[in-house]
């Protein structure tokens, strides 16, 4: 047997240690579901809904579990899926499109993924907005899981508007959590997602100069880009 991660090909703990300290998440798509600021039980639901874990009708129907097969969100229940619900059900069009209306560009999405997609690679250069497109849709699933459970469970229509508002006033403080020094005093979305686009990052330019070394005496200077490195590292010089 030959062990890839060595160099001669024989196993050892150093190697192994290297590869279980440096594994990340190797999924592009489930990589954006995990920001520090966003509370932990969304980025789990959000594992589940990508991954279709989530307890619907036509999930539980396949497992033999019957139960009513329609949707409680539009004038016209449909049957209930993930997709209905988080992308193609009316409730969802009119919650996605209140958003995407202000931001602009969106084709129609038939599945949630495909809408998660199409908010993760929106092209910006502006930082604060690359955030918001990462985070806002995370938010819109979870505000329209927590709808779906309030019509099931206790029969109560939340109101469209509501949903939104409470969409809006997390996406505010998880925005406040993760940049703390912006001072953002509008309280509307379109109003608001205008002043985040309008941010620009502060450039700082510092000026670093070589100085020559005493006679007699050898400098050596470094860029830092094997910070933190713990694997094999290499160096020139002239």
């Amino acid at each position: 047997m030959v062990w890839a991660p060595s160099i001669s090909g024989v196993f050892s703990l150093a190697s192994a240690y290297r590869i279980a300290h440096e594994g990340g998440n190797s999924s592009w798509l489930y990589s954006q579901l995990w920001l520090q600021e966003l509370p932990i039980k969304i980025s789990f639901f959000m594992l589940r809904l990508i991954g279709s874990r989530l307890p619907v009708m036509d999930r539980l129907h396949k497992l033999g579990i019957v139960g009513p097969s329609r949707c409680g969100c539009c004038l016209y229940p449909a049957q209930e899926s993930l997709d209905h619900i988080f992308c193609t059900g009316e409730a969802a069009k009119r919650i996605w499109g209140y958003f995407e209306g202000v931001v602009g560009g969106f084709q129609e999405s038939f599945t949630i993924r495909h809408k998660l997609v199409s908010w993760w690679l929106k092209p910006t250069r502006n930082p604060y907005l690359q955030y918001l497109f990462r985070l806002l849709p995370s938010l819109i699933c979870w505000h329209l899981w927590k709808m779906r459970n309030s019509f099931v469970f206790d029969g109560h229509h939340t109101p469209m508007v509501h949903v939104c508002s409470a969409i809006f006033g997390d996406l505010r403080d998880i925005f406040h959590l993760k940049f703390k020094r912006l001072a953002l005093s509008v309280y509307d979305w379109p109003g608001w997602y205008g002043m985040v686009a309008g941010l620009q990052r502060v450039v700082r330019t510092l000026v670093v100069r070589w100085s020559c070394p005493a006679h007699n005496i050898v400098k050596l200077n470094s860029d830092g880009c094997s910070r933190g490195n713990p694997g094999v590292s290499g160096g020139g010089g002239a």
